[in-house]
């Protein structure tokens, strides 16, 4: 089948059977590029390579700066390693003594292994590839896990929008806010109108957790919502009739308390807020709900 389909080489543009290409997610499986343009590419790459990373060999300073042998462990100097100008680092992997070990059990057929240090920092990969300068390795930078922009916490931009996501407390995150705009300087403005009452109405999450019960199936729907609960209840009445209202309260945190419920009832759940649960259950759900902290 290889032989009778033939597909244009992106490259050189020559129409060649699907032989000639390597594996990958272009048309029919293969590569764009044929083997003949991407070996040739390749071997480009590594000459451009072997040049730029002579000048990282000869920035050495070969009684001063040091590597870590990913064989022995240890750190050792630049002149314990041989030239790789293939390597980022213009050095090998491992130290000339264990390239020499190495071989001589390769020729015997043996194998060797080194037992890994007791210090599991010594053995962290990130750490042992890291080239130290005058003695201090090189730190990676870690990536921020909390969105910044131009220096203000939490502030982001989404599809062109503005967003302001709010910093936890007590647990508790409440969902961005959407400052519905593109202008820098209009989301600054919006951004300080909103921090007044910041803390009063995003984290205390007022809202009302109730207890549905289906008497079509006796299943029982665990909810939250900011609204009356009977506006909830009428919306799931137009869907299922027999949904009725059985108990809600008025907390001060209503999502910490649905998610509290929903954990706590996992085992029996059916399928999303809904639930198995018997009479002794619903009365265990009603105590956990009035013992919630009630909203002012």
């Amino acid at each position: 089948m290889c032989d009778q389909i033939k597909k244009t080489c992106s490259s050189c543009e020559e129409f060649k059977i699907l032989d000639d290409f390597h594996k990958g997610n272009a048309l029919y499986g293969k590569s764009a590029w044929c083997k003949d343009c991407m070996s040739a590419h390749n071997k480009k790459k590594r000459e451009e390579d072997k040049e730029q990373n002579k000048h990282v060999y000869n920035s050495y300073d070969q009684f001063k700066d040091t590597k870590g042998c990913l064989r022995c462990y240890q750190e050792l100097l630049v002149s314990s390693f041989t030239k790789n100008l293939y390597k980022k680092d213009a050095l090998a992997s491992y130290c000339k003594e264990c390239v020499v070990i190495m071989k001589k059990h390769r020729e015997a057929g043996t194998c060797w292994r080194i037992p890994e240090p007791a210090d599991p920092e010594v053995r962290s990969p990130a750490k042992m590839r890291a080239r130290v300068i005058g003695g201090e390795k090189e730190e990676r930078k870690r990536k921020k896990t909390y969105p910044h922009f131009k220096g203000i916490k939490g502030l982001y931009k989404k599809r062109g929008f503005y967003y302001w996501q709010t910093p936890q407390k007590d647990g508790i995150r409440p969902k961005a806010i959407a400052l519905q705009t593109k202008d820098y300087n209009e989301a600054l403005k919006k951004l300080d109108e909103i921090e007044e009452g910041f803390e009063l109405t995003e984290y205390t999450e007022v809202g009302n957790v109730y207890l549905m019960k289906s008497d079509r199936n006796g299943r029982v729907k665990i909810g939250r919502t900011k609204d009356k609960p009977v506006y909830r209840e009428r919306t799931l009445q137009s869907q299922e009739p027999e949904v009725r209202l059985i108990f809600h309260r008025e907390v001060l945190y209503m999502n910490e308390t649905e998610k509290y419920l929903h954990r706590f009832f996992k085992r029996k759940r059916f399928r999303g807020e809904w639930f198995d649960l018997s009479e002794d259950d619903i009365e265990k759900a009603k105590s956990i709900i009035e013992k919630r902290k009630a909203a002012k």
